[in-house]
């Protein structure tokens, strides 16, 4: 079963797609693909971030399974994160609806930032991506991590709870 959304960004835009999974709706056979205006086809995994020029995208929401399963997501933009400061402590909740929580601050190149999580539960996950979208380290709150900057700008941090990293 495939089921296709349309949307249209005005100017570029750093998306991520929330894929609101519970441990009752996590769907590990639902696939998401994002298909713009030329037709090219990206693979969206998880919670990834991407940024997209201006212009019409295609998300396919796609089961591989011959039997149906239910699925929700949202797209989130940027601007619905929390402005935080590197060395301020963040606390916060997950909801039991798989909801990622995004926070963003301003970085400088070579900038050493500490993620620590302050948790022993290793299904609450992150992942930090820089003003262009690019990937620049991902973890769980189990562990610490000690990450340099790559670039002066926005980074964006998603927190969510990965339920398949339930034990």
């Amino acid at each position: 079963e495939r089921h296709i959304y349309t949307f249209t960004l005005a100017t570029p835009t750093t998306i991520t797609l929330d894929r609101l999974e519970s441990p009752t709706t996590r769907a590990d056979n639902i696939f998401y693909q994002l298909t713009d205006s030329v037709g090219i086809i990206r693979n969206v995994y998880g919670r990834e971030v991407v940024t997209l020029g201006a212009g019409q995208y295609m998300l396919t929401v796609q089961d591989s399974d011959t039997l149906p399963h239910a699925y929700k997501f949202r797209v989130l933009t940027r601007d619905v994160a929390t402005a935080i400061t590197p060395g301020t402590p963040v606390t916060g909740t997950l909801s039991p609806d798989g909801t990622a929580q995004l926070y963003r601050f301003n970085g400088i190149q070579g900038q050493r930032v500490n993620i620590d999580g302050l948790s022993s539960d290793s299904s609450i996950s992150w992942q930090l991506t820089d003003a262009y979208g690019r990937s620049v380290s991902s973890g769980n709150t189990y562990y610490n991590y000690d990450i340099s900057l790559p670039t002066s700008g926005e980074y964006l941090l998603s927190v969510y709870h990965d339920f398949r990293n339930d034990s």
